[in-house]
């Protein structure tokens, strides 16, 4: 590098500069895509953030102090870091049965002319494949003064004295569950919080 006069440093800075900030920006980009990784592996995305950002900063403190050397040397690591690391999160990035099912469910409800809700409170992440807010029920009993003849229900689990207690007024259909997590249920890391069933209740 040292053989490089200062017109031609000009360009040879710049790619530099771009691939610091790549790697520094790439810590940043959490509230883009950070809902998916919620999802899907989030400890992968802390690690590949922090050898990427250390990537940059290496980059640019070597720049300051004008050894392109150790630049250079920063700068393969990244890339060797990025394929290793980044890769992996892509990979993740295909939708599970239950997220693609759950993406569906809005304009399915839609077209048959009934509402969701959610008993208490779903994750967020349900929320994001819905792709609208869901209004939470907080008790069975408020469910008394719901005025549509139908209407989905999203909820962990009914015991058996809930379900009496909706049976009174309305035909409660168990539709299916959507599970939002990569993992099989007995797998190490599945999520309780991710998975739902869903109901469709129907007034008598």
């Amino acid at each position: 590098f040292k053989s490089i006069n200062k017109l031609e440093k000009i360009p040879v800075y710049f790619n530099f500069i771009i691939i610091g900030l790549i790697a520094v920006g790439f810590a940043f980009l959490w509230p883009f895509f950070g809902m998916l990784l919620l999802v899907v592996n989030l400890k992968l995305y802390a690690f590949a953030a922090l050898v990427l950002l250390l990537c940059g900063i290496g980059i640019f403190w070597q720049l300051k102090k004008k050894n392109l050397k150790k630049v250079f040397y920063f700068t393969v690591v990244f890339y060797i870091s990025a394929v290793a690391l980044i890769i992996p999160l892509n990979n993740f990035e295909s939708k599970t049965e239950g997220q693609e099912s759950l993406s569906n469910l809005k304009s399915q409800a839609l077209a048959e002319g009934y509402e969701v809700y959610a008993l208490e409170t779903v994750s967020p992440e349900f929320i994001w494949y819905f792709g609208d807010k869901i209004p939470s029920i907080s008790t069975l009993d408020s469910i008394k003064n719901y005025t549509g003849s139908r209407f989905g229900l999203l909820s962990k689990t009914l015991s058996a004295q809930e379900r009496s207690l909706l049976s009174k007024k309305f035909t409660l259909d168990s539709i299916g569950v959507y599970d939002l997590n990569h993992r099989a249920p007995e797998a190490s890391g599945h999520r309780s919080r991710l998975r739902n069933n869903f109901y469709l209740l129907t007034k008598k």
